[in-house]
């Protein structure tokens, strides 16, 4: 089974840092998966000070991990919208951040980003996965009754609520990784997942799907925001 973990919502974003350090200092090389959103930010943040007094640690995480998108909206990479233009924001600078190349048409954009992600299976592992949930239930861009289970690496997620098509990491893949962290921080979030508990129905419940894993990791805070 997953693991609770209650946490006041001022340390969560040094903790989830801290642990992710933890994963870069004791894997030799890896690939982490990262998402959107304004909570990671805060997360990257705090991940970028730790790695910056450490030039040690900072130069074996350029070197030796790469960084998988959860999910990206399905928007040109230069866009306010855009994960990844997030993630090379508020990581360090020469990260090895690998974008959804979104200049292809969806089912290309797709199959190309499977097709990078597999090669890197076949010689690496996903350490960790940083994921975030939705006030609605959904993880990445697994969206509630929109997605569906396959063994495909990446999936058409659904329609998120500004518009856009949503392309996400399956369950699949990121059942793969060693280590997952969610992000539960607000009411709204967690009466989300508290009815994911008591469901069984994976695809109105994208969260159900890793909630069985001792890899699962959900971090339960209050925001005020």
């Amino acid at each position: 089974m997953s693991h609770e973990i209650k946490i006041s919502h001022d340390l969560f974003p040094r903790k989830l840092a801290l642990d992710i350090v933890e994963t870069i200092k004791t894997s030799s090389k890896g690939l982490l998966v990262f998402g959107g959103g304004s909570t990671p930010i805060k997360i990257n943040g705090e991940l970028t000070k730790i790695l910056e007094s450490d030039l040690s640690l900072k130069q074996h995480f350029l070197e030796n991990f790469k960084i998988f998108l959860s999910d990206e909206r399905y928007v040109p990479l230069s866009n306010n919208l855009s994960n990844y233009k997030m993630l090379r924001s508020s990581l360090p600078p020469k990260s090895q951040i690998i974008p959804l190349d979104t200049n292809l048409n969806l089912k290309a954009c797709i199959a190309d980003y499977e097709e990078k992600l597999n090669e890197e299976l076949s010689n690496s592992q996903i350490v960790l996965s940083l994921l975030g949930v939705g006030p609605d239930g959904h993880t990445a861009s697994l969206f509630p009754n929109q997605y569906s289970l396959n063994l495909d690496l990446v999936i058409h997620g659904g329609t998120g609520p500004e518009g856009k098509d949503r392309l996400s990491l399956s369950p699949y893949s990121l059942q793969m990784s060693k280590k997952l962290l969610f992000i539960v921080n607000t009411h709204d979030k967690r009466i989300a997942y508290e009815k994911a508990l008591k469901s069984k129905n994976k695809i109105a419940h994208p969260l159900l799907n890793f909630m069985h894993l001792d890899s699962s990791y959900f971090y339960l805070t209050e925001s005020k925001e």
